[in-house]
């Protein structure tokens, strides 16, 4: 009988998908498991690290759950994802409880790093490498973690547009998108089982495909699920103001089944904030993609997200933003503290 895991996810939806993935290629070497840490044997951690206080989050909770080893069962404790790829040796050297690491990808490896664990002649082990890459992620199965009736479908992985308040490209490595077949055979699956609400995930979902350098873009890939049979919607987060396309919108006005809901984050309002911040976009851009979208999904509803404190911004910068998110634009508004991170 296989030994029994714990795994606990920290983060946001897209380290959820990650660690559907584990659980599916734990399962398929015979390891069981638990929603009682204090019963596992295994227990892994997959963390967040894309700010500081969430990286201090994430080693909080692993030296809570590295008691098990004394009071437990926990025989082995694993940390994967964002924070073992921040700071690599030096975590299991801070904490040295932590038995193995993972990094931000190459998933499919914790059976692999587990079974190295278990060997007399190892003591820890870390499987991390410099630079992300995530191909891997095109032919994947994984355990749905989510209540039946949703699920996350992570189009694409890492980032490329270098924003410089944001590590993302250091954690995750540059955009990587996932073919359309293979995206449109996840997607039937999901459907075939039940779900009927799928969230389409990625660092950068509008600029979906454009690395592929071969045609694909977000609008061909929403007309391929928008084929498939069924009763579902869909859903997208994480849009980018400055590419997101006419095509996409036609697309989603075309189909009821895509939601009437944008998450796009501006993270600022101010011309000389965006400009330092590397947004590559100004607040006309901004503002002439709002009531573009607007135009063709009058009844959209919008999420975005705002950084105050950044270094360079002035009162009369954060006065705009003020004022600009007064006039009620958004349903869904999140706000972000700038946190100043080492890397």
């Amino acid at each position: 009988m296989g030994k029994k895991v714990y795994l606990e996810t920290l983060g946001c939806a897209k380290n959820r998908v990650d660690s559907e993935i584990m659980l599916a290629h734990l399962h398929r070497q015979g390891y069981q498991f638990t929603s009682d840490a204090e019963e596992a044997e295994v227990i892994i951690v997959n963390t967040c690290g894309f700010l500081s206080s969430a990286s201090q989050e994430s080693i909080t909770r692993i030296l809570e759950l590295s008691d098990l080893k004394d009071e437990g069962r926990c025989e082995k404790l694993v940390a994967t994802g964002c924070v073992p790829q921040r700071y690599g040796s030096e975590l299991s050297q801070k904490i040295p409880e932590i038995d193995g690491l993972l990094g931000s990808n190459g998933f499919e490896q914790i059976p692999e790093l587990l079974d190295q664990l278990y060997r007399p002649d190892v003591q820890s082990k870390m499987f991390i490498e410099d630079k992300p890459h995530y191909r891997q992620y095109e032919e994947q199965s994984r355990i749905q973690s989510t209540p039946s009736h949703f699920a996350y479908l992570k189009i694409a992985e890492g980032c490329s547009n270098m924003c410089s308040f944001c590590n993302i490209p250091l954690l995750r490595g540059n955009f990587s998108s996932r073919s359309i077949e293979s995206l449109v055979r996840d997607f039937s699956s999901l459907i075939e089982r039940g779900v009927c609400e799928i969230n389409l995930l990625s660092q950068d979902t509008s600029s979906y495909g454009r690395d592929l350098k071969d045609g694909t873009e977000l609008a061909g890939l929403l007309h391929a699920l928008s084929q498939v049979p069924g009763d579902f919607w869909i859903r997208m987060f994480y849009c980018y103001p400055n590419t997101f396309s006419e095509e996409v919108l036609e697309v989603m006005s075309s189909d009821l089944r895509f939601c009437r809901y944008l998450d796009m984050p501006f993270q600022h309002i101010s011309d000389s904030v965006l400009k330092k911040m590397n947004r590559k976009i100004t607040r006309k851009g901004i503002e002439a993609t709002m009531a573009r979208v607007r135009s063709v999904l009058p009844d959209v509803a919008w999420r975005t997200t705002f950084i105050v404190g950044f270094p360079t911004e002035t009162e009369k910068d954060y006065e705009e933003l003020v004022e600009f998110v007064s006039e009620g634009h958004f349903q869904h508004l999140g706000i972000f503290l700038y946190s100043d991170e080492d890397n």
